[in-house]
């Protein structure tokens, strides 16, 4: 189904964060586009790259997500490439919003980042409690 009739209705803006909100058609052509192109994993933090010979679309990943564009050393008689790399809360967040859209085995892969995300202990600034429960306020903390 074209993507125009399958959100007929719906608002066009559909995700926000803290600097901006992502359109449908954004959303999609992520998906899309990692599905292909993407690699998920995990390495002490989920991970989200896309390698390409052509820089725009990791300058349209940037410009919509985040994260960084390196070049990739230069193998003799190859054309030089950057990847895109997101990595950490944001890059499990994108997983989560992209999740749906993935082909069964994108879905396995990405399941398995997110698991062993959610096994990592959150970051002490996120804690309410102490590993005593006690819960953590103005008085016993920094």
């Amino acid at each position: 189904m074209p993507l125009g009739r399958a959100t007929a209705g719906l608002p066009s803006r559909v995700f926000t964060s803290s600097s901006r909100s992502f359109s449908l058609k954004e959303v999609a052509w992520t998906a899309g586009f990692l599905e292909g192109e993407g690699s998920f994993g995990f390495s002490e933090t989920p991970v989200v790259q896309a390698k390409q010979v052509q820089l725009h679309p990791l300058e349209k990943l940037m410009e919509v997500w985040g994260g960084n564009i390196y070049p990739v050393k230069s193998v003799p008689r190859c054309q030089p490439c950057h990847v895109w790399s997101l990595c950490g809360a944001r890059a499990a967040a994108m997983l989560m919003t992209l999740f749906i859209l993935f082909s069964p085995k994108r879905r396995l892969q990405v399941s398995r980042v997110l698991a062993l995300w959610r096994k990592q202990p959150a970051a002490n600034r996120l804690k309410s409690h102490c590993k005593h429960g006690h819960p953590f306020d103005d008085s016993n903390t920094r």
